[in-house]
């Protein structure tokens, strides 16, 4: 929003500016309009790029490797490595082990102790982190999900895009108004902007 209020009014004055200094006629505004509206919607197919890897969380989306997975569909999280611990299903506090997969809680890590306060705590002795394939006796998880470097690299390019996107959206908003003002009889210009409003609303 930061970002995104003041290129949209930036847009929004220079098209009214453009508009003005080539004193364009209704269908010449039509047509600026459209031109914008094209370019910001190829624009949005540009979104497909800026995509993350799915979050590997182990019982989710990654398996427990190693580990003898229980039967119950309601267990999709526990594996054998956590199965006495008796964690609570409906918790999301999340820790990211040293094998990079992101963990619900450090209960279900298998995580029997911890040091540090807050952000900085970091989990120990866990048990599922050290079955997943690293042979440590000591394996640790800290607090959070685990960083996917794609979304790091991919998010500038996002803030790009969408900066870009919203000022072509305004640019093009200000001729489509001035459209509907000067298409419109006086009585009906309230009207007007409300229907454009509500169809502006239903259909995004």
């Amino acid at each position: 929003g930061v970002i995104l209020l003041p290129v949209t009014i930036l847009g929004m004055f220079l098209g009214g500016f453009l508009i003005k200094k080539f004193k364009l006629h209704i269908t010449e505004m039509a047509k600026f309009a459209c031109i914008t509206f094209t370019v910001a919607y190829l624009l949005n197919l540009l979104y497909f790029t800026c995509s993350c890897e799915v979050l590997q969380v182990a019982g989710l989306t990654a398996p427990y490797s190693g580990m003898k997975h229980l039967s119950s569909s309601k267990h999709i999280y526990v594996a054998s490595c956590n199965a006495e611990c008796s964690c609570k299903l409906d918790q999301w506090d999340p820790v990211c082990g040293d094998n990079g997969i992101t963990y619900m809680t450090a209960c279900f890590a298998g995580c029997k102790s911890s040091s540090g306060t807050g952000r900085n705590m970091v989990f120990h002795n866990c048990s599922c982190v050290e079955g997943q394939g690293l042979g440590l006796g000591n394996s640790s998880a800290v607090l959070g999900q685990c960083q996917r470097e794609s979304c790091t690299k991919a998010f500038p390019y996002f803030l790009a895009l969408q900066t870009a996107c919203a000022f072509i959206l305004a640019l093009g908003g200000t001729p489509t108004y001035m459209i509907m003002f000067r298409s419109v009889s006086p009585d009906l210009k309230s009207f007007a902007v409300g229907i454009e409003t509500l169809g502006g609303r239903v259909l995004g």
